[in-house]
């Protein structure tokens, strides 16, 4: 709601409680409750206090009015919703893999990569955040063989933690590219991996790679510059 200009000359609103409505102003103050909100944020704007700064002591001030029962609820509720959202955050992972890895119509893999994946035999763990962030922490099972989430989290673990069990999820989905376990071709990937060698498709791309160089070409040297011819006058 935009408070009208007119309102700051308003002894009413500017003053009265907020309880009381406004002849001039009908929308602030009142039994409504929504134009008493606005009522007070006004006065307070008055006093130098921002809207937010308004909300902010609201809030405290619920809180440290809660009962014992109310703060627990309230901590549930929290809890269970930042689960929620850790589950989503899953899915959406499971999902985007197989949109990219597997045909829509067949459910097939487009393609190989012929490496070993580096989460074939990663134990159960909790994981919150990205590497590529800087954020990314992780807290191993309980179970590190467990195959399912576990009905209660470990301490220490929060509850927006995404739960990724034993091995390659997304393998036991069908939508992983690389070489897991009893695939043909996985132990020997997995030990040139081990070694630090590239993979073998990796270094046949490398070989006929052209490589284009940003450098600028050297300048030709300009050809020496002719003596200039001395003029003399004629007497």
């Amino acid at each position: 709601m935009t408070i009208s200009s007119t309102t700051t000359e308003c002894d009413c609103c500017d003053f009265a409680a907020a309880s009381f409505q406004c002849s001039r102003h009908p929308l602030m103050g009142g039994k409504n409750l929504t134009a008493q909100l606005v009522k007070e944020m006004h006065q307070a704007s008055l006093m130098g206090h921002l809207w937010g700064d308004s909300m902010y002591e609201l809030e405290q001030a619920e809180l440290a009015a809660e009962t014992p029962a109310q703060l627990t609820a309230r901590l549930q509720k929290q809890e269970a919703a930042e689960e929620a959202s850790a589950q989503q955050l899953k899915h959406y992972e499971l999902q985007k893999r197989a949109a990219i890895n597997t045909d829509a119509k067949t459910g097939a893999l487009k393609r190989s990569s012929g490496m070993a994946c580096r989460d074939a035999e990663e134990p159960a763990k909790w994981v919150v955040g990205k590497r590529k962030l800087g954020n990314y922490q992780e807290w191993t099972a309980t179970d590190p063989l467990a195959k399912s989430q576990p009905a209660k989290r470990p301490a220490g673990v929060p509850s927006n933690a995404v739960f990724w069990s034993y091995g390659c999820e997304h393998h036991a989905k069908g939508t992983c590219e690389h070489l897991h376990p009893g695939q043909p071709g996985y132990e020997a990937a997995k030990a040139t991996k081990k070694a630090g060698k590239k993979h073998a498709g990796a270094e046949a791309i490398m070989a006929n790679a052209c490589y284009l160089s940003s450098k600028p070409a050297a300048p030709k040297p300009s050809p020496p510059c002719k003596p200039a011819q001395v003029m003399q006058d004629s007497w």
